[in-house]
């Protein structure tokens, strides 16, 4: 994973602290976990996160997002060194 954020550069990883445990991965340096925002948010806030996520229409959510945006970097499982791109 360090090589992918390396290469990639980026900057903040979005996650979960229950996944990283089970995947037996280390804390990332620079990580906003899913768990930390929960917490910080009362019930209204995420009552209302929710239903944007499920009415909003795709078109709002995605505004600043072009055709050649890029939406996902696939790595190679690095099985004969670093993982690329």
């Amino acid at each position: 994973m360090a090589a992918a954020i390396e290469q990639c550069r980026i900057r903040t990883v979005v996650t979960s602290k229950v996944f990283l445990a089970k995947a037996k991965i280390d804390s990332i340096d620079g990580a906003v976990y899913i768990e930390d925002i929960l917490a910080g948010a009362g019930k209204p806030a995420q009552l209302l996160a929710l239903l944007a996520a499920r009415l909003m229409p795709a078109r709002l959510l995605s505004s600043r997002r072009t055709p050649d945006s890029l939406a996902t970097v696939i790595f190679s499982s690095g099985s004969t060194g670093n993982p690329r791109a």
